[in-house]
């Protein structure tokens, strides 16, 4: 398959028209960027494919991630980009109005699992805080988060090369 989705000429390019079966959709990011299939492999079908290789991950803790998975995507032109602090970011989720900013990198290294992992807590930071973790993945160690977005990386990363 990866083979072939990648070396067709019938990928489907990442558009505003872009919408998983979840309800996942490509929303316009700052200026109106948006990866192209070749540096990033995003694409309608690769959006498709992170959700698919998502879902089954989080399915005995959130068995409705489906639902609670119709989320905005933005792009931001660049592997990173600054955020207050000082912090230098690739992803951000924005609970509040159920959308997800990720930058350009290639798709199994972005932060598309991570920042759904986010969405799908409602942003809620469940203390008490793991050792070596911050209140905004307070759970993620004891929980197996940190586990499911290297699984997700490698499992799209497998389907992709």
């Amino acid at each position: 398959m990866a083979t072939a989705l990648l070396a067709s000429s019938c990928v489907t390019p990442l558009t505003l028209e872009c919408r998983s079966r979840c309800g996942t959709q490509v929303v316009a990011g700052p200026d109106g960027y948006l990866p192209d299939h070749q540096g990033s492999l995003w694409s309608c079908d690769t959006l498709q494919l992170a959700e698919d290789k998502f879902l089954p991950l989080v399915a005995e803790q959130f068995p409705n991630a489906c639902e609670e998975l119709k989320v905005r995507v933005a792009f931001n032109e660049g592997p990173y980009w600054e955020f207050p602090a000082g912090r230098r970011i690739s992803g951000i989720a924005r609970c509040w109005n159920h959308s997800i900013e990720l930058s350009s990198k290639v798709i199994y290294e972005s932060s598309y699992a991570h920042e759904m992992l986010h969405i799908l807590q409602n942003c809620e930071d469940v203390l008490p805080v793991d050792h070596g973790l911050d209140s905004s993945h307070a759970d993620w160690r004891r929980n197996g988060f940190l586990d499911i977005i290297s699984k997700w990386k490698a499992d799209m990363k497998e389907e992709l090369e």
